[in-house]
């Protein structure tokens, strides 16, 4: 039997979009090699606060900005259908500046982010003190109140309940290239035969590229990034938080997670004692209370990553195809918006916008 569409890749974006389209009343196929969620999503931080990272206006934060806002609907749409709470909250991010040239930089994107009607506060000094007492002295914050965030882990253990309770075939096989005639695509070839399919979604992650026959302008390769959970026995922290060149989110349980490195190694998805005592003391200057947390785990992820950082979105070459991946340190925030739009590409065949030419697959 052909399936409407076959869907390589069971991370965030590839289970989010079989669920989405087999809700139109497709026939969907789930490729995955490995268990569902089990690389990038599920080492993710869960940060969805687009305004704190971005360096200045363009498609990306617009893209990511609208997926934000989509984000209360759809973790109501993943607990409702897994019957799992995800510990989607609506803690705020901060930004925070602990010298000089920090506030100067500061500065700058304060003025960018007003211009540009986001919600951004200033906080002093005493300001910041007072609304996160754990955090070290600093010169100043830019607080954001709508910056959110979810638990990795719990969401992608409730897409997995919600796929595998849904009309949809789940394989795990190896997809080693994409089957065509050179117009259109047939379906994937695999190291335990070829699945046919009317549409193929590559999802895949930092394997994308790696796939035969999915031939695109852009490629996506692995950026690994290292993190560690540490634990006290209460909240220190209410905000994501922003700093020294990392970051740290605090979990509902005492639990604070602190990232995160970037390293060119490859398919190596280890953890190094390096990094680890990196990140630990770089948590510590952020918030002093830290220094005496236990860590509970380290780990890694491969971030699927694209050489201007930006993913890649739209139907490919051959009729059929489409791509959504390469979504570098943002497939957990960009999930919501990916979704609407495969689902607007196969299910209604509506072109990508204009807008989203920089996301193209064909340059």
């Amino acid at each position: 039997m052909t399936a409407d569409v076959l869907i390589v890749g069971g991370g965030i974006i590839g289970q989010s979009a079989a669920l989405a389209l087999s809700a139109r009343g497709l026939t969907v196929t789930l490729v995955e090699r490995g268990p569902l969620g089990g690389q990038a999503s599920s080492a993710a931080a869960g940060i969805l606060a687009p305004e704190i990272e971005a360096v200045g206006e363009g498609p990306l934060l617009d893209l990511a900005l609208r997926s934000r806002e989509r984000w209360p609907a759809f973790a109501s749409q993943i607990e409702s259908a897994s019957g799992i709470e995800i510990d989607f909250r609506n803690g705020g991010a901060l930004r925070v500046a602990f010298d000089e040239s920090e506030s100067a930089e500061l500065d700058r994107i304060e003025s960018w982010q007003r211009a540009r009607g986001l919600s951004v506060e200033r906080l002093d000094d005493s300001g910041l003190a007072a609304l996160e007492p754990s955090l070290r002295p600093a010169r100043s914050a830019l607080r954001y109140p709508e910056g959110r965030q979810i638990d990795p882990r719990r969401l992608m253990r409730a897409l997995a309940v919600a796929t595998s309770r849904a009309p949809i075939t789940v394989m795990a096989r190896e997809v080693i290239g994409i089957r065509h005639d050179r117009k259109r695509v047939l379906g994937v070839d695999t190291d335990s035969g070829t699945i046919f399919a009317g549409q193929v979604l590559i999802a895949a992650g930092c394997w994308s590229s790696r796939l035969e026959g999915a031939s695109a302008s852009r490629s996506v390769r692995p950026l690994r990034g290292q993190l560690i959970e540490l634990q006290l026995p209460q909240d220190v922290l209410q905000h994501t938080v922003f700093a020294c060149g990392g970051y740290l989110v605090p979990r509902t349980d005492g639990r604070v997670v602190a990232g995160s490195t970037e390293e060119e190694v490859g398919f190596d998805a280890s953890t190094t004692d390096a990094a680890v005592s990196l990140l630990a003391a770089r948590a510590a200057r952020i918030a002093p209370a830290l220094a005496i947390a236990p860590i509970l785990r380290s780990w890694a992820g491969l971030r699927p990553t694209t050489e201007n950082h930006f993913p890649i979105l739209g139907a490919g070459i051959l009729a059929g195809l489409y791509w959504a991946t390469g979504h570098h340190r943002n497939g957990i925030l960009l999930a919501p918006a990916t979704t609407d739009a495969v689902v607007s590409w196969i299910c209604e065949k509506t072109a990508t916008p204009l807008a989203w030419s920089a996301f193209s697959p064909n340059g």
